[in-house]
């Protein structure tokens, strides 16, 4: 489980194959609509305290932001790659606080006034520093 930016709340499952790597995948929602992620984690460094080195990319369907009239819907894709440190055994319990950069590619589709057309606004570019706090427990 985790919270973050632009991922919002997110539940998944992961694997280790290895000791070091863990591979996962997410159901994530940020308050406007669903989505999914998946992503890998190396974690070179045994003991309680380590750091580490994830990437994600993940999506977030098509939903309206709650209170905001002008908007009618938001979309958006991302891939981050953050530097972690993280607390406990890597075999059994972790928290997590992770910190880096996103790319995210966003449309906004405005809501339409009046009979009046407007154009849909879209970014694509990078965003930081995003964040993520968490755990991952592993059985």
């Amino acid at each position: 489980m985790d919270v973050g930016v632009p991922d919002g709340g997110a539940v998944g499952l992961s694997v280790r194959p290895f000791e070091w790597l863990r591979v996962g995948a997410a159901a994530t929602y940020n308050a406007i609509a669903p989505g999914g992620r998946i992503g890998v984690t190396l974690d070179p460094l045994p003991g309680p305290l380590g750091l580490t080195l994830t990437a994600e990319g993940g999506h977030c369907w098509s939903g309206s932001v709650p209170g905001v009239s002008s908007i009618s819907a938001v979309t958006y894709s991302y891939a981050n790659l953050h530097a972690g440190l993280e607390m406990g055994n890597r075999s059994s319990f972790r928290f997590f606080l992770h910190g880096g950069v996103s790319y995210v590619d966003a449309q906004l589709a405005p809501a339409a006034r009046a009979g009046m057309k407007v154009a849909e606004v879209s970014y694509a570019g990078f965003v930081a520093p995003t964040l993520k706090i968490g755990f991952a427990q592993h059985f």
